[in-house]
């Protein structure tokens, strides 16, 4: 069972776009797409993109607004934002639910969700994000990342860019996945998007990736496939970088004693004398055990 949770693909919607517009309410309704919650001081601040109609010229064009509210629960902070509006709140068109970092890191996960909604109608199988920054910065861009983070540039903009994986283990933030480790270990895990990789030979694209675990005494390997295609330049030095992203997810999740891939329920399966001898500091074991990484490469003819 994977215990890491990786900011799946976070879909927020349209985009905001600044002016002046005349606007006019989806029924009496406020529909969510995308739900960010903080605490602070104990207080819940809620966060909501929600689709409302703007008119342009007599055409009436839908667009995504950011509203906020405060009370000691998710639901007095959604009814702080419903007399706000003066509208209510309508939950089950919501996709994701964004989670700043410093609420996750204040109690186990599923204690803190189910604190969060059992008085809320959110829809099932909502995605969940994590949020370095402020989660109202977050669901007022449009773009989907699996880890949210800010970094400043010269000018002062503000983009939003993908970073890390947070990892829970038991469902208590164990800590997080640099850069390099996410996208390694996203490669193990199948790939849910696409990842870009700029080698000095050019632009290679990753749009698949199988992999097959074996263990055993001497430790773990990791055999991925990878489908990839040639977006500029050359096709050289994919295999290395993928191995080093693989490395680093390996080197730190095994640091957090975090068993990302559900490599303990493997051992037993294929070692179970094995297997016990290890299960008292699995973690430990992780740490201590070698893993050896096999890269192939098929990659996908012509250019799009």
């Amino acid at each position: 069972m994977r215990v890491w949770s990786m900011i799946l693909l976070l879909v927020i919607g349209l985009t905001l776009f600044p002016g002046f517009r005349a606007k006019t309410g989806a029924g009496d309704q406020l529909v969510v797409t995308a739900l960010g919650i903080d605490i602070q001081d104990g207080a819940v601040r809620a966060v909501v993109s929600t689709i409302d109609v703007a008119v342009e010229g007599g055409e009436e064009v839908p667009e995504n607004t950011v509203r906020t509210g405060t009370g000691a629960s998710l639901s007095a902070a959604l009814a702080d934002i419903e007399q706000q509006s003066g509208r209510t709140s309508y939950l089950l068109h919501n996709k994701t639910l964004v989670l700043s970092l410093a609420a996750a890191q204040g109690e186990p996960l599923g204690v803190l969700l189910e604190r969060l909604t059992v008085d809320s109608e959110l829809r099932p199988g909502v995605k969940i994000a994590l949020c370095r920054g402020d989660v109202e910065e977050a669901l007022n861009t449009s773009i989907g990342v699996p880890y949210l983070r800010f970094a400043r540039q010269p000018d002062g903009w503000l983009p939003i860019v993908e970073g890390g994986a947070a990892l829970f283990k038991n469902g208590v933030y164990a800590g997080e996945l640099s850069d390099d480790a996410a996208r390694g270990a996203a490669l193990v895990d199948g790939l849910q998007s696409p990842l870009i990789y700029v080698t000095a030979a050019g632009t290679q694209r990753v749009s698949a990736s199988r992999t097959r675990i074996a263990a055993g005494t001497e430790g773990y390997t990791l055999s991925l496939t990878l489908t990839a295609k040639v977006e500029e330049g050359g096709a050289d030095g994919l295999d290395e970088a993928a191995r080093q992203d693989v490395a680093a997810a390996v080197t730190e999740s095994a640091a957090t004693g975090v068993d990302i891939w559900g490599l303990h329920t493997l051992t037993q399966k294929q070692d179970a004398a094995f297997a016990r001898t290890v299960d008292a500091d699995f973690g430990g074991w992780l740490q201590r055990t070698a893993f050896t990484i096999e890269i192939k490469i098929n990659y996908i003819s012509g250019r799009e």
